[in-house]
């Protein structure tokens, strides 16, 4: 391996990836540990202009379980060279759970969406099923994650009734059965993705009042709550008009009960926009000095002149 890396092509993506390591040169072991190899791996595919044999090799003997790993794995299926049982057995040994330090932004995150997901051979159930295994792992940022999540609802390749069962997992229900046969379990929602799966849910043409109570009667289950209540107050500014009355009042009351002053806030204004100056009046009593100091020069303009 020593031999390959010492080529000329490659001495920058080794440097650069030393020197994110914290080290000048290669030390003894350092290409066992899979943290430094994944970031030669970044590093690699960083660098335009490497011979697509080499950079092949450099995968095929590097690659593994990290944000390199799965740049290097999109790069290997747009170029032909893995196939559908390839991407399931790797996607399959990805960490689940919370972002990791170094995890891929927005624009790494599509790209490896773009090469992977559209991939012919993933046909339904297949792609759900790789789509949920990447929306959860701790590979992607949180906007890398918000960035795909957009991505699954508006790219041609994804069926509408696979949409909306990547929005329901979001949610937090059971996925079709042919989706949780196709890997040993089914990897538990990123909390973060509650609030756009909701409004996405409207986007993709549920009715906006079912949306809405299917939120109010789910939201004990989700493990950060404050997602769901954004979710629901962006349902309400964007269809709060054509909704009654009594179910906009119960998304309001909820709101401007909860712990965060910033969703508290948010409340009092658009129930002012949508049901009139009593809520504004709520805020003047509310429990944040900062709240209650902006109501005051919404209910009392003239007081802050």
């Amino acid at each position: 391996m020593e031999e390959l890396l010492s080529r000329s092509e490659l001495e920058r993506p080794l440097r650069r990836a030393l020197r994110r390591f914290g080290q000048d040169e290669l030390s003894e072991g350092v290409l066992q540990n899979p943290i430094f190899t994944d970031l030669l791996v970044q590093e690699v595919h960083a660098e335009p202009n490497l011979a697509p044999g080499l950079r092949a090799e450099l995968y095929a003997r590097l690659a593994g379980p990290g944000p390199g790993g799965i740049q290097a794995l999109g790069w290997m299926v747009k170029s032909g060279l893995a196939r559908a049982e390839v991407v399931l057995s790797f996607v399959s040994r990805l960490p689940i759970g919370p972002p990791d330090e170094g995890a891929l932004k927005e624009a790494e995150t599509l790209e490896v969406a773009e090469s992977l997901l559209p991939l012919e051979e993933l046909r339904r159930p297949l792609r759900v099923a790789v789509a949920l295994q990447l929306l959860s792992c701790s590979l992607l940022s949180p906007r890398g994650r918000a960035a795909l999540l957009h991505k699954l609802l508006t790219a041609a390749w994804m069926h509408p009734a696979d949409r909306r069962s990547v929005l329901l997992w979001a949610l937090g229900t059971e996925v079709p059965d042919e989706v949780a046969a196709v890997f040993s379990q089914v990897p538990p929602p990123p909390s973060e993705l509650v609030r756009p799966a909701l409004v996405g849910l409207v986007a993709q043409g549920e009715d906006a009042p079912v949306v809405l109570r299917m939120g109010l009667e789910r939201l004990a289950t989700w493990e950060d709550p404050a997602h769901a209540v954004h979710g629901l107050l962006d349902l309400l500014e964007s269809a709060g008009g054509s909704l009654q009355s009594p179910l906009r009042r119960q998304v309001l009351e909820l709101a401007t009960r909860h712990d965060q002053s910033t969703i508290r806030r948010r409340a009092y204004a658009l129930g002012e926009k949508l049901e009139g100056e009593s809520y504004m009046r709520q805020a003047v009593r509310d429990n944040d000095a900062s709240i209650r100091a902006w109501a005051v020069t919404r209910v009392h303009p003239r007081a802050s002149t």
